[in-house]
């Protein structure tokens, strides 16, 4: 893989690397102190430790203490790829998402104004490549009022990358129960499609052919049988990290790449409830059921009831669980096993 911060940056720009070089987190470039802080503050921080730490990073990034790099000026540069659509970009900070065989890098774009006015998704591995593609075939069909709007999708150094709207606002904040912000989302989303029968519904077609499908999921099936069910847009990474919030509360997700236009209701307020308790609160994958068994059984519809609630959440767990696995990850990533011990467990 070749190093993002030579294909995301600006040719000739003095790049810095944000806690390190040996562990990036972010890549940025400024010519100012204030410019720095203010870049330095897209550093992920959810967790109250997490983000005391980025206020030291955002310090540090400010006085200038870093080691530099110069963007090569040689070989296919972002202000080639920006041109048509984006021409006003002059600067960007480069976000490092996790490692691993998905491994996806995110540039900001700013103006010569300090105004954000893009984002662009990179990822060069075969699985990135895919995760890209599809985001951009949904963002496509996506109505503006949910999420960014796709400008542009190419090859670009050695990967794809997909240039985008930006969303400008907040993060949601990670905590639960989720806000009625983001149950009004949602929502929106289930209104978006016709009401079919269970054994006629497509994303429970598609989990049904998943391995080990037959073995697990008919006996949470049998608990919504009862009714029909909405063809949903579903987000598929429905999670505070992913939701971003402005002064009226209105709320629009980025990060569309597992999304559904033929979803399943409410397995993306299960997936948001189980990601903030693995991930966030840290509790044990029984606590993580039973809480959320608790809360999807009383905000969901009557029909749903206790054992619909608990059909929801394990079915959120179990598809999470495969896509991981779909994507390269491995089972024993702790986050996997977490995943398997909610919808593996006895009731």
């Amino acid at each position: 893989m070749t190093d993002p911060w030579t294909i995301l940056s600006f040719p000739g720009h003095r790049v810095y690397a944000v806690p390190n070089w040996d562990m990036p987190r972010l890549y940025l470039s400024a010519r100012r102190p204030l410019e720095a802080w203010r870049k330095a503050s897209l550093y992920p921080a959810f967790r109250a430790q997490a983000r005391v730490y980025r206020f030291i990073l955002m310090t540090w990034a400010a006085i200038g203490g870093n080691v530099g790099k110069t963007v090569p000026t040689e070989g296919p540069t972002l202000s080639d790829f920006l041109s048509d659509c984006l021409p006003g970009a002059v600067s960007s900070v480069i976000i490092v998402g996790p490692r691993g065989p998905t491994q996806k890098f995110t540039a900001v774009l700013w103006d010569a104004c300090m105004n954000v006015i893009g984002y662009l998704k990179y990822g060069e591995t075969s699985a990135a490549r895919h995760r890209v593609l599809r985001e951009f075939e949904i963002l496509a069909v996506l109505p503006t009022e949910f999420g960014p709007r796709a400008l542009k999708v190419g090859p670009l150094g050695n990967g794809v990358a997909l240039l985008m709207t930006p969303v400008l606002g907040r993060h949601v904040p990670a905590r639960l129960p989720p806000s009625k912000g983001v149950l009004s989302y949602l929502g929106a989303l289930r209104g978006t499609g016709p009401r079919l029968s269970l054994d006629r519904h497509p994303w429970v077609k598609a989990l049904s052919a998943l391995p080990l499908a037959p073995r697990y999921i008919g006996g949470w099936l049998g608990s919504l049988e009862h009714d029909e069910w909405e063809v949903a847009l579903q987000h598929g990474d429905f999670a505070p990290w992913n939701l971003v919030r402005n002064g009226d509360e209105i709320i629009r997700a980025v990060d569309w790449e597992y999304g559904e236009l033929q979803g399943f209701p409410h397995i993306d307020l299960a997936y948001y409830v189980l990601q903030l308790a693995a991930l966030i609160y840290r509790w044990s994958p029984s606590k993580a059921l039973t809480w959320g068994v608790r809360y999807l059984s009383a905000w969901t519809p009557s029909r749903v009831g206790r054992p619909g609630a608990e059909a929801l959440v394990r079915l959120a767990a179990f598809s999470a669980y495969h896509q991981a696995l779909v994507d390269g990850h491995s089972s024993d990533m702790p986050l996997l096993r977490w995943r398997k011990a909610v919808w593996g467990s006895e009731p």
